[in-house]
C-alpha cells in the first residue's frame, strides 16, 4: 500500500484557518473601534418612525395583488413569518414607545432600549441575521433592514463610512475564503 503523508498540507490548511480567524477578528475591532467613536459623538435619539413606515411598506406589498387579483405573497409563505419576526424585534426593541401614541408625543414613556446608534445598529445586525435565514422570505426583511440602516446614516453619516469599511473587509474575507476553499 502506498500511505501517503497529507500532515503537512493539513498543518497549512490550519495554519490558513486561524489566520482568517484572526482576520475577522481585527474587522471587528476595528469595527467597534469606528462604532465606539461614532457613539460618543452621536448621542441624539434615533428616529424609529421610518422604520415603522418601512414595516408597513413591506406588509403592504406582501398583502398586494398583482394584475390577476391574486396576492404577492400568500399567508403560509416564508416572507410572512419572516416579516412578522422583524416586527417583533422591532416591538421589543421600542418596548414601551409602541404602546401609547399619546404618551409617546408627551415623552411620558422610556424606550425598552435608547435609540442611540450602537442599539439602532445592534438592531439592524438581528434584522440582517434573520434576513440571512433561509433565502425565501427576504424582501421584507431587507427593507426593514435598509431603512434601519439610512435611519442611522442620517443621525450619524459616519456610519457608512465605517460599514463601508466593514464591507469591503467582509467581502474581502470572503473571497479568500472562497479562494481558499476554507469557508
Amino acid at each position: 500500500l502506498n500511505h501517503m503523508d497529507y500532515s503537512g498540507q493539513l498543518k497549512i490548511v490550519e495554519d490558513m484557518r486561524k489566520a482568517m480567524s484572526r482576520v475577522r477578528n481585527e474587522r471587528k475591532r476595528a469595527y467597534q473601534t469606528e462604532m465606539d467613536k461614532i457613539g460618543r459623538a452621536d448621542v441624539e435619539a434615533i428616529d424609529m418612525q421610518p422604520i415603522r413606515d418601512a414595516i408597513a411598506e413591506a406588509e403592504k406589498r406582501l398583502y398586494a395583488t398583482d394584475a390577476s387579483g391574486a396576492p404577492s405573497a400568500l399567508p403560509g409563505d416564508p416572507a410572512f413569518a419572516k416579516l412578522e419576526q422583524v416586527k417583533q424585534m422591532v416591538a421589543q426593541f421600542e418596548g414601551p414607545w409602541a404602546a401609547n401614541a399619546q404618551d409617546l408625543k408627551a415623552n411620558k414613556l422610556q424606550p425598552a432600549r435608547p435609540a442611540t446608534v450602537h442599539n439602532v445598529d445592534d438592531l439592524k445586525q438581528a434584522v440582517g441575521r434573520l434576513q440571512l435565514q433561509g433565502d425565501k422570505g427576504n424582501v421584507g426583511a431587507a427593507m426593514v433592514r435598509d431603512a434601519i440602516e439610512e435611519q442611522i446614516v442620517q443621525q450619524a453619516p459616519t456610519y457608512a463610512d465605517v460599514m463601508k469599511g466593514y464591507r469591503e473587509a467582509s467581502n474581502q474575507i470572503f473571497q479568500m475564503e472562497k479562494e481558499l476553499m476554507l469557508g
